[in-house]
């Protein structure tokens, strides 16, 4: 199962018809796929793979200040300036 994230906010269901069944599947903006077809289908469409990960550690930003990584030069935490 992958979890997929939609488009944009004006799409709010995607409907994939299984061309051997007829079978039609609804998606929602934040959708749990479980068939690797519907999953090449949807990346077509302009769905993403939802992901929790924060800032990569090792291409992110450190802030001299108070070491918060993020990707701008302005620390998004205290202000500072990030290195």
């Amino acid at each position: 199962m992958t979890r997929m994230v939609g488009p944009g906010d004006a799409q709010r269901e995607t409907v994939i018809r299984d061309m051997r069944s007829g079978r039609e599947r609804a998606y929602g903006r934040v959708a749990t796929v479980e068939h690797a077809q519907d999953i090449k289908t949807l990346r077509d469409a302009g769905f993403v793979p939802a992901s929790l990960g924060g800032v990569d550690k090792a291409t992110a930003r450190v802030c001299g200040s108070c070491g918060f990584h993020g990707y701008f030069k302005v620390c998004g935490r205290c202000g500072g300036n990030c290195e």
